[in-house]
């Protein structure tokens, strides 16, 4: 029963390995999506912001725009690229998610192997039993008698009986 216990435990880790495995996959599919569409927004404000910049720094040098308003469109230009290269960083940081994903698929081949060795212990361990099984000749048979006699110690003995070696007085060997 513990052997059959181990397997189950051991399928049921596996099961749940492979969800959370399925569920990494999907997360970093659905925020590489993410990632890559904040990058391209990213990328159009910045390309705005440097555009109004340049126009703003050819009317203050026209003298039709404030240095405060040329200041403003720089440093907006500048926190916009800064938001490019942050949004370049998140897709590069999936990266690594992907890799946990990997590592994740070889935690469940590792469970995977234990799972069938366990099966495998289990199945040896039915097969010991089954070894250790001495049972009584069934006497119904007239043409078939017992070639043995079971003593008055086993009289609560009946065909088909399973005796254990070295317990109650029986002795098996």
């Amino acid at each position: 029963a513990s052997k059959n216990a181990i397997v189950e435990a051991d399928m049921a880790k596996v099961a749940e390995a492979e969800l959370t495995w399925n569920i990494a996959k999907l997360n970093l599919e659905t925020t590489r999506k993410k990632c890559e569409a904040a990058l391209a927004s990213a990328k159009a404000k910045a390309k705005d912001a440097k555009s109004k910049a340049t126009r703003t720094s050819e009317l203050y040098d026209r003298k039709l725009a404030s240095k405060e308003d040329l200041e403003t469109a720089q440093t907006t230009a500048a926190l916009a690229e800064a938001e490019v290269s942050n949004a370049d960083a998140a897709i590069a940081e999936l990266d690594q998610q992907k890799m946990m994903i990997g590592a994740k698929e070889l935690e469940i081949k590792q469970m995977n192997a234990q799972l069938k060795q366990d099966q495998t212990n289990a199945k040896t361990a039915a097969q010991n039993v089954n070894y250790c099984k001495v049972t009584a000749p069934d006497a119904t048979d007239p043409k078939d008698p017992p070639r043995w006699m079971v003593s008055s110690v086993g009289a609560n003995l009946r065909p088909g009986a399973l005796i254990q070696s070295g317990t109650g007085g029986f002795s098996g060997g």
